[in-house]
């Protein structure tokens, strides 16, 4: 099995810091005109961290 990952996407890791331990509450490869929604979307740096890798 061969995977191939396209140039135009960035990783972005969201982890849910609300508690005691950081958990991933999402990950994955996203276009690059996307980021922008999914900080948007988890904009509240209380309980949520994104991460572009």
């Amino acid at each position: 099995m061969v995977a191939e990952i396209r140039s135009d996407v960035t990783r972005v890791v969201i982890l849910d810091i609300s508690g005691i331990y950081a958990k991933i509450h999402n990950d994955g490869y996203f276009p690059k005109d996307i980021i922008s929604e999914i900080e948007n979307q988890y904009r509240d740096t209380l309980r949520w961290r994104v991460i572009i890798v």
